[in-house]
């Protein structure tokens, strides 16, 4: 998925990084599987016809770079902007579970806010949900209706996980939420990546040779060997791959601010190490996905991408243009005058 890849870059470099992608994919794909590169710009588009003339009394844009798209679309309904909900995973556990969500807003500051908000009909706007679970939050912080609700993504699952859990359409739908997506995936017959969580780390060089390491010691001895389960133990490694981490101390602080979103289950002891969009590359699941041998055979080539792809993604400049381009895709692609709008404040939240 090219989504906050492109996002990230110039619109003039858009096409290279598409080449860019498709070369990576080539070269690092299983032949087990059909591989397939989405990006956000014709999702966009589809989206932005299937919400064409519906009514919405106010907006909520978690991706943080939607807002002037649905702006064309909605120019005189209240957009939220400042929400965002961040899923952290325990990554010094390889199977990465869900610890929970970081959250921008604290819950006293989204209580405040939500006094200022028509939240009779609203349309909560997310890139990709394949569990659901973010727009769920969304609606449990918020205190929004699920049945009063549309969420619209770019690319949304209509699969199941397992026999008993539902993906996100099956999830929402069900609580009498209407979803719109770009783009369907089915799980557990489809699966999906985010291109920019293999070239998004700082120090990418180094942690693009221990992560391999990683995936060798998958290969060798298993994702279950002990190798493989006190590979994140080590300092060094959590350090590169994960630069950005929490504690299981500092996760629970946050938690008392109203800052973090806990999920059910308990941090058992502070030397868990948490993150943010984990280094895709020191992934267990990733590993069935790639063809390891040629990985280690074309380990300077994939370097040599994955650095570029970096080098064009690193400039905020980058992005304020790619918004803006976004926007412009909607407003020269969904022709003739927008209907059917509630009218009300337009003053956006600060």
């Amino acid at each position: 998925m090219l989504d906050e890849t492109l996002i990230s870059s110039r619109p003039s470099n858009w096409e290279d990084v598409a080449v860019l992608a498709a070369e990576l994919v080539s070269l690092i794909g299983s032949p087990s599987f059909h591989h397939e590169i989405v990006e956000p710009v014709s999702c966009l588009t589809n989206v932005a016809n299937k919400l064409r003339g519906k009514r919405f009394s106010c907006i909520f844009d978690l991706t943080g770079w939607l807002s002037l798209a649905a702006k064309e679309l909605f120019p005189d309904t209240q957009i939220v902007e400042e929400f965002s909900l961040s899923r952290i995973r325990q990554v010094s556990s390889p199977k990465l579970e869900t610890t929970g969500y970081l959250l921008s807003m604290s819950i006293p500051e989204i209580n405040q806010a939500r006094q200022s908000l028509d939240l009779t009909r609203p349309l909560v706007i997310d890139d990709v949900s394949f569990s659901g679970r973010t727009g769920l939050a969304t609606m449990r912080l918020w205190g929004l209706g699920p049945e009063k609700t549309t969420h619209a993504f770019l690319i949304a699952n209509t699969g199941n996980f397992g026999e008993r859990n539902e993906g996100a359409v099956g999830l929402l739908t069900g609580l009498g939420s209407e979803v719109v997506s770009g783009f369907d995936i089915k799980t557990p017959k489809d699966d999906g990546w985010h291109l920019k969580d293999l070239h998004q780390n700082p120090n990418l060089e180094q942690a693009f040779v221990l992560a391999i390491a990683y995936q060798e010691i998958i290969k060798q001895k298993g994702k279950e060997s002990e190798a493989a389960n006190n590979f994140f133990s080590l300092e060094t490694v959590k350090q590169v791959l994960f630069p950005d981490q929490l504690t299981s101390e500092g996760i629970i602080r946050l938690s008392q601010e109203g800052r973090f979103l806990l999920l059910s289950h308990q941090l058992t002891n502070n030397q868990e190490i948490h993150a943010k969009n984990p280094f895709l590359w020191a992934s267990p699941y990733f590993h069935e996905h790639i063809d390891i041998d040629r990985v280690l055979e074309n380990q300077c080539r994939i370097t040599g991408i994955l650095s570029n792809l970096h080098r064009l993604t690193s400039n905020p400049e980058g992005k304020r243009e790619a918004v803006r381009e976004l926007q412009a895709e909607v407003r020269d692609k969904i022709p003739g005058p927008l209907e059917g709008q509630l009218f009300i404040n337009s003053e956006r939240m600060r």
